[in-house]
């Protein structure tokens, strides 16, 4: 899995940058088709937990690699509950703007 995004100049003498995406940044979409749109990946859901405010939602999208996206109510009732159960196939995506490089020491 690639992201693409800006890295800011004070970073460019890092020895080591890591790219955080926060959660609630992710969009969710039912996959539908193929898709080779930039900054997005697909992935099937592993678990669906409504914490109270949000439903963490957490997408296996390779071995060994799970992103966790935050969803609100609205969301959620415009996906269907439904079909965010363990195992229904999702395709995440967000806008390169929202990825923020950090120094990783």
């Amino acid at each position: 899995m690639t992201l693409t995004g800006k890295i800011p100049s004070y970073l460019n003498e890092a020895q080591t940058i890591t790219a955080v995406l926060p959660r609630n940044r992710i969009k969710v979409s039912l996959a539908k088709g193929s898709s080779d749109q930039a900054n997005a990946v697909r992935g099937t859901v592993e678990r669906f937990v409504f914490t109270g405010s949000v439903f963490n939602t957490h997408v296996r999208v390779i071995e060994g690699l799970e992103v966790r996206a935050a969803l609100t109510i609205e969301e959620v009732s415009m996906l269907g509950e439904e079909s965010l159960h363990p195992d229904s196939y999702l395709e995440l995506h967000w806008r390169q703007e929202d990825i923020v490089f950090v120094e990783d020491s």
